[in-house]
């Protein structure tokens, strides 16, 4: 009977243990989620004027310039 009632508190505190690593986890990526925003927004904000190359002309044009 008492490794029975050891074995079910040695798996309830891995179970413990466990949980506050995740609840943790959770909670640095909960803190860090305003840095991650901001760096995304930095990250959109310069590379969305690298994609307004204005383009000229079309697929038609060019073929008909280069045969």
């Amino acid at each position: 009977m008492l490794l029975v009632i050891n074995a079910i508190l040695v798996t309830s505190q891995m179970m413990a243990i466990f949980f506050c690593a995740f609840f943790v986890v959770y909670l640095v990526a909960r803190a860090l989620l305003p840095v991650e925003r901001g760096l995304s927004k930095f990250v959109w904000d310069h590379t969305g004027a690298m994609k307004a190359v204005k383009t000229t002309g079309s697929f038609k044009i060019f073929s008909q310039r280069h045969p």
